[in-house]
């Protein structure tokens, strides 16, 4: 019990190392989760920690992640949806969220030679799917569908929420922005008093300036006409703010799409009107301009052909 004492040690080291560098406060929830996730099934000090025990951390995993879609009814269906990915089946993207935090953990606590033999899960490329475009053309000359959906499933449903939420999923789609960004998100982050209005968005590694529609900006004249006196951009009726996990529901709701294709589209749409891959790594706030390039996959070939010189000339 003594050496397991040392965990806790070792965690309370990550979590304050990991506050001093500016981290987010879900992703230091998220990388504590994992990483007490792991300690608590493993059971080892986490210095006498080897390869065997992540390759057995993961096994439970599956076998976790199985039983959960055997025991729920829901599991798969998604408001009429099928959801991603083989039922019961735990994805890469899952294992590398875990992998991430664990690396970081032995990283602050000075045992970087095991950090670097934990290597990332293949990247499910294929699994990255765009909305049609159609879907948003919709959403912008229609918006009266989203009331129609919410009046579908709630016939009592305020007003209030039909303009929020239409302004809301507007704004994902036109500045590319991360589901985590927009609960922080408050009113004096729109900087319309500049020539071109723009959005302050505080991105994981460090803010970002995108440029704000004119047709969105619509939608946000509309929407503050009704909306309660907070400081939050998108809050509840009393003004509170909006937890992300109530933003993706909101959206998945609403759209049968979740939160995170609306920025893929975002970044699709980019390229293929000519941006740059390094501008659109940009736009999206990457680190690095690898986590954009898969984006190139799914643009339309007709858009990527790039004219000889030679036949300008």
């Amino acid at each position: 019990m003594t050496e397991l004492k040392e965990n806790e040690k070792a965690i309370e080291k990550f979590k304050l190392r990991l506050l001093n560098l500016g981290r987010k406060q879900k992703t230091i929830d998220d990388y504590l989760y994992h990483v007490n996730r792991f300690f608590s099934v493993i059971e080892k000090p986490f210095d006498k920690v080897t390869l065997d025990d992540l390759d057995k951390f993961i096994a439970w995993k599956r076998t976790q992640e199985k039983e959960r879609h055997k025991n729920s009814s829901m599991q798969g269906w998604i408001y009429g949806r099928r959801a991603e990915g083989k039922a019961g089946e735990l994805k890469n993207s899952t294992l590398n969220a875990f992998y991430s935090s664990l690396r970081s953990f032995y990283r602050i606590n000075e045992m970087p030679h095991f950090a670097g033999i934990i290597h990332r899960a293949k990247r499910e490329e294929s699994q990255i799917k765009i909305i049609e475009k159609s879907v948003i053309k919709k959403l912008i000359k229609h918006p009266e569908i989203i009331r129609a959906e919410y009046k579908k499933k709630s016939p009592k449903i305020k007003e209030y929420y039909v303009v929020r939420d239409t302004c809301l999923i507007l704004f994902i789609f036109s500045v590319g922005a991360r589901i985590g960004e927009v609960p922080e998100l408050k009113e004096s982050d729109l900087k319309l008093e500049r020539k071109v209005p723009v959005v302050e968005l505080k991105g994981k590694t460090r803010p970002r300036y995108q440029v704000l529609s004119s047709k969105w900006l619509k939608y946000y004249t509309e929407y503050k006409k009704i909306k309660p006196k907070s400081d939050f951009l998108f809050c509840s009726i009393k003004g509170s703010s909006l937890n992300t996990g109530t933003l993706m529901n909101i959206i998945k709701f609403l759209t049968g799409y979740s939160a995170h294709k609306f920025r893929h589209a975002y970044a699709v749409f980019l390229l293929e009107n000519g941006k740059t891959i390094k501008e659109v790594s940009e736009a999206l706030g990457h680190s690095s301009i690898k986590t954009t390039s898969v984006y190139l996959n799914l643009v339309k070939d007709s858009k990527r052909i790039i004219e000889s010189p030679l036949d300008t000339l």
